[in-house]
């Protein structure tokens, strides 16, 4: 009896080995499959870390070339800048030539004013004289008229005196 009961003790205790290894087969097929999603979940993982490592570079790379346009754009920008400034100086140069310009603008303007003064007087002093010598002509017109009458009436008077006289009056002059 004591057999069977040792049988039954070992009976007893395989079941117990029996039980545990069916639990730690089911833990471990459980483990397993754990396992297989734990692997199939960083499959999964590890395709979108390639995905968003991919897409990192792509926007890196876009960064980089918005970083290089940007440093085009400042140097543009600077390029520009320094345009603007000889343009300003360029202008300040025209602004103070044009200035210039108009000044001596006005000076020659006074000067032609006071030239067209003096031409104005000049004229006026000119139909002054043109009148002065109309005036002469007209007397000295009038004064040939006169000598050529006063030649004709000698002439005249001489052709009337006798011929003595005529002599006498030659002594006298």
């Amino acid at each position: 009896m004591k057999t069977l009961h040792v049988i039954d003790e070992i009976l007893i205790e395989t079941t117990n080995y029996l039980q545990e290894i069916w639990d730690l087969t089911t833990q471990n097929s459980e483990l397993t499959n754990n396992l297989a999603q734990c692997q199939e979940n960083l499959k999964s993982t590890l395709e979108t870390l390639k995905k968003r490592e991919e897409s990192l570079r792509e926007k890196q790379a876009y960064i980089e070339n918005l970083e290089k346009i940007k440093a085009d754009l400042e140097s543009q920008l600077l390029q520009s800048q320094n345009l603007c400034s000889d343009l300003r100086s360029q202008l300040l140069e025209k602004e103070a030539s044009l200035n210039q310009i108009r000044k001596e603008n006005k000076n020659l303007s006074n000067e032609i004013a006071v030239l067209q003064n003096k031409i104005e007087q000049a004229e006026n002093r000119i139909q002054e004289l043109n009148s002065k010598n109309l005036e002469l002509e007209s007397l000295l017109h009038e004064t040939q008229e006169n000598l050529k009458n006063a030649r004709f009436e000698i002439e005249n008077l001489q052709q009337s005196l006798p011929p003595e006289q005529l002599n006498n009056d030659e002594t006298n002059e």
